[in-house]
C-alpha cells in the first residue's frame, strides 16, 4: 500500500479511526513485513532497552505481524511469556502463523481493539512499537496499565516531528511516508503526552535520523491516580 495523498489528509483527525485503520492494514498485511525492514533496527533497540529478564510476561502492544516475537521471546525463555495483541484479524493471523511455524508454546495472540483485549496474564513490561494510534488513545493506555503489574517497565518507538523551523524537510517526508500506518498526526511532537499520566518518569533514551525516531523507556508509577503531565518537559535525555 504507497502513501496517498488522501490518507495524509484524513490524518490530520484529531482521534484514531479504528476504522480506517482496519481498511488500511488490511491492505497492508500481504506484504507488511517488506515495507517495515528499515525500522528493525529501532525495534531490536527498544526490545534491549526493555530490559526483559527470563520468566517475564511482556505485552507487544499492537503486534502487527509478530516481527517483535522472536527478540521477546529469546529474552523471557521458555518460563516467560509473549502476549501480542492487535486490532486487525489479518495481522493478527500473521502473527499466529508466526508463532506456529516457530513452535512457540508461550506466545499468545489476542486479536481486538486495544482498549478490549482479555489480557488474561500480569504483564511485567509492555512495548509499544510504533504504535501512534494506541498511544493517542486514553481508554487503550487505561486497559494496558490495568493489565501490568505495579512498577511494569515500558518502552517505546516510534515517530515524532522535529521543529519546524529547521526540520520541515524530515517532518513532510516522514509524514508522507508514515501516513498509511497510522490514522491521527495527533500529538506527533510528544507521542508519548498521553503515557506520562502513569509513566511520569519516561524518558527518551535514543534519537535517530535528526531526532525524528526515537526510543524512550520508563516504569509505570505504583500509584497511578492523579498523575498528569503536559507531555514535554518531563522527557529527558
Amino acid at each position: 500500500m504507497r502513501p496517498g495523498f488522501l490518507d495524509l489528509l484524513g490524518n490530520v483527525r484529531r482521534r484514531p479511526d479504528r476504522t480506517v485503520a482496519l481498511r488500511r492494514y488490511q491492505a497492508l498485511a500481504p506484504g507488511y513485513d517488506g515495507t517495515v525492514t528499515q525500522a528493525e533496527r529501532l525495534r531490536a533497540a527498544t526490545i534491549e532497552l526493555l530490559g526483559l529478564r527470563e520468566g517475564e510476561t511482556v505485552i507487544d502492544v499492537a503486534c502487527g505481524s509478530g516481527l517483535s516475537f522472536p527478540g521477546l521471546v529469546e529474552r523471557v525463555g521458555p518460563t516467560g511469556r509473549v502476549i501480542g495483541v492487535d486490532l486487525c484479524p489479518h495481522m493478527a493471523r500473521q502473527a499466529r502463523e508466526r508463532v506456529a511455524a516457530a513452535g512457540w508454546r508461550n506466545v499468545e495472540v489476542v486479536n481486538g481493539p486495544i482498549e478490549e483485549a482479555v489480557i488474561a496474564h500480569t504483564a511485567d513490561a509492555l512495548l509499544f512499537c510504533f504504535t501512534h494510534d494506541v498511544l493517542q488513545s486514553p481508554p487503550a493506555l487505561a486497559h494496558l496499565v490495568a493489565a501490568a503489574s505495579p512498577r511494569a517497565r515500558v518502552a517505546i518507538t516510534g515517530l515524532r516531528t522535529v521543529p519546524w523551523w529547521w526540520g520541515a524537510p524530515v517532518n513532510l517526508w516522514n509524514l508522507w511516508r508514515t501516513s498509511p500506518y497510522l490514522t491521527t498526526f495527533t500529538n506527533l511532537r510528544a507521542p508519548w503526552r498521553n503515557l506520562l499520566t502513569y509513566c511520569p518518569n519516561l524518558a527518551v533514551a535514543r534519537r535517530y535520523w535528526f531526532g525524528s525516531y526515537y526510543v524512550a523507556v520508563g516504569v509505570l508509577a505504583a500509584e497511578r491516580e492523579g498523575r498528569v503531565s503536559s507531555g514535554e518537559g518531563a522527557l529527558s535525555g
